[in-house]
This record gives structure tokens, C-alpha cells and sequence, in this order.
């Protein structure tokens, strides 16, 4: 029989760290935005990404998709590094030892809870070495100039960079798919770099998010 009295001394259980109710933090006579942890956060306009956008279109022409990318990869990487400490800081464990379910759920709470759209991490070709994500409400779409063919160069960077840290070796992201009118999703697919070349190639070739899964998984979608 289940003993309620010990259930009484254990530890309530904690729920998501990134739940909005608890996450963020105004002080409002001081115009300041903080996480629990006392991380500023900034509110900024799309118009002024989309005057980036443009200044970086106009100065730097076809370069401005790496250009983009990197910034992300950087932000990324540093991300990680703050999501590994407040995760950590408030399971009292290290990243690596939360169940796999723990971590998605964390990692798709905070997407949401900072703004960026929402994100799901599918696990489709995980067993190929691949990582699915699907995001809708993706930042770049809204301020990017050509709203009928979005490619979405901060988050290649930021996918890249965030999995690089959380695998411990050098990750790629290559975006599948974008919106259309039909389907209001962005695929991305993470991988090693070689992985990543052939993805890119197929993109490239014109095909679709499922038909390259299907090429990449024949035995699993």
C-alpha cells in the first residue's frame, strides 16, 4: 500500500520553471523586465528588426542570410548556457540528469513564455540522428521583407548553436519547410554537418519536409 505519510514529507513536486506566471517579473517604476533569476528581458518592436533586416539587405546584399545565422548561432550557444543554469537552479539537478520528457517540455514552455512562437521537438528521425522541430509564429517571419519565401536565419543559427551545446559536438540546422497558406508551420532538421549538406541539397532540389524524412527514414515515417 502507498504510505501517505511519506508522501507527505516528500517534496511537492516542481512544475515548469518557464510557466509565465512565475518566469517573468515587471518592475514597473523602474520600466525593467526580469526573469526569476534576475535576467533582464527586453521587449523589442518588430519595426525595429525589420529596419535591421533592411540595413543589413541593403549594406551587406547576399551575405546578410550567414550574417543572420551567425548572430544566431552565437545567441544560441549562449543561451544554452542560460537555460542549463536556470533548469538547473530550479530542479536542483544538472540538465543531463532530467528525464528527456522534462527537457522538452522545459525548452518548449520557455520558447513560448519568452515570445518566440511555439515550438515542438519531434523525434521522427531521432534514431537516424536527426532532430525535428516544428515552430509556428517563428520571430523571423515577422519582420523579414519577402513575407512569400521567409527564410529563417536566426533560428537556423540559434537550432545549430542551442543542440551543438546540448550534444557536446558541432551541430547543423537546415530549415525544411516554410509557411504557406496551407500550413502555418516551419520545419527545421538538426544534424552533423554531412547529415546536414544532404538535407540541404534536397531542400535545394525542391523537395518538402515529408518527402525528405521519408528519404532520410525509410523504415521509420
Amino acid at each position: 500500500m502507498i504510505d501517505v505519510a511519506e508522501l507527505l514529507k516528500a517534496p511537492p513536486l516542481k512544475g515548469n520553471p518557464f510557466a509565465p506566471a512565475t518566469y517573468i517579473h515587471g518592475e514597473i517604476e523602474l520600466g525593467l523586465l526580469e526573469t526569476r533569476m534576475g535576467s533582464r528581458l527586453l521587449a523589442l518592436p518588430d519595426t525595429l528588426f525589420k529596419a535591421i533586416d533592411r540595413t543589413l539587405d541593403d549594406e551587406v546584399g547576399p551575405a546578410k542570410s550567414l550574417i543572420q545565422q551567425q548572430c544566431g548561432r552565437w545567441w544560441g550557444k549562449s543561451f544554452y548556457r542560460r537555460f542549463l543554469e536556470e533548469v538547473g537552479e530550479y530542479y536542483q539537478t544538472p540538465l543531463r540528469d532530467l528525464t528527456m520528457l522534462q527537457f522538452v517540455q522545459c525548452f518548449q514552455q520557455c520558447w513560448s513564455t519568452l515570445g518566440w512562437g511555439k515550438i515542438k521537438i519531434r523525434f521522427d528521425g531521432y534514431q537516424y540522428g536527426l532532430i525535428v522541430l516544428e515552430v509556428q509564429g517563428a520571430v523571423s517571419e515577422t519582420y523579414l521583407l519577402q513575407q512569400d519565401s521567409v527564410s529563417c536565419d536566426i533560428e537556423i543559427g540559434f537550432f545549430g548553436g542551442f543542440f551543438s551545446q546540448l550534444a557536446g559536438q558541432d551541430l547543423q540546422a537546415v530549415q525544411v519547410s516554410g509557411a504557406s497558406t496551407d500550413q502555418d508551420s516551419y520545419y527545421f532538421i538538426v544534424s552533423v554537418a554531412e547529415k546536414a549538406k544532404t538535407i540541404a541539397s534536397l531542400v535545394e532540389e525542391g523537395y518538402n519536409y515529408h518527402t525528405i524524412m521519408e528519404r532520410l527514414c525509410p523504415n521509420q515515417v
